[in-house]
């Protein structure tokens, strides 16, 4: 059996490894088709943004490697504590003089020449908070109410400080993607029936409420 399990688990790895390989090598070569003209026109290089973009990844692929020999566990128990780092720079960037204003959504941290946008942390975040949690209270949350309402308010909260900013497209990523861990941890189905239902009405008059947003779903 610890064989067997061990087999499954590289199985599993090795097809993550796979699915993150090609995603990875889909956006390069979307970013190098959609930018050799203006790279050319704004640079004289087509390359610059390829080159620019290789270079994130590495930086991205080392981050990777770094957190891999990280024991499990840990990010189980530390989940919390980044949650509550990114929900610290969520309320930051909207602080006004500290938080960088573009086309009216402010989103993102000056650090020196570089930015850092708090919502790409949140998402991350609340993957590994909801990982350990759902792990810890998984028979509570197949039981009763009592087992959604702390990730539910948590994922209100994080939903709430990402449209302040606004940034919806985030707000729709985490809220899906926590919504998709609920269910595979085995919450019941008209919890997450009720849930969708009232989650899929906000975001309707979320939409409706701005034009920019109705366009966007349109086009």
């Amino acid at each position: 059996a610890p064989s067997m399990n061990q087999a499954l688990s590289m199985n599993f790895q090795v097809q993550l490894f796979l699915l993150a390989g090609g995603l990875t090598v889909l956006g390069l070569v979307a970013i190098s088709s959609s930018s050799v003209e203006f790279a050319e026109a704004a640079y004289g290089d087509m390359w610059y943004h390829t080159r620019r973009h290789g270079a994130y990844l590495l930086l991205a692929l080392l981050g990777a490697a770094v957190c891999y020999s990280i024991p499990v566990n840990f990010w189980c128990r530390s989940g919390w504590v980044l949650l509550l780092i990114a929900c610290l720079l969520l309320i930051l960037v909207l602080i006004p003089g500290v938080g960088r204003n573009v086309n009216g959504s402010q989103r993102w941290l000056v650090l020196g020449s570089m930015t850092l946008q708090p919502s790409e942390l949140a998402k991350g975040a609340v993957v590994l908070y909801l990982a350990g949690y759902l792990l810890r209270q998984r028979e509570s949350l197949r039981q009763d109410w009592n087992g959604l309402l702390r990730p539910l308010l948590i994922l209100a909260v994080v939903a709430a400080l990402l449209l302040a900013e606004p940034d919806f497209g985030a707000t729709v990523i985490v809220v899906a993607t926590a919504l998709g861990m609920l269910f595979l941890a085995g919450m019941r189905m008209l919890h997450l029936a009720l849930i969708s239902l009232a989650t899929a009405a906000l975001g309707v008059a979320l939409i409706t409420a701005a034009p920019y947003r109705m366009q966007r779903l349109t086009a």
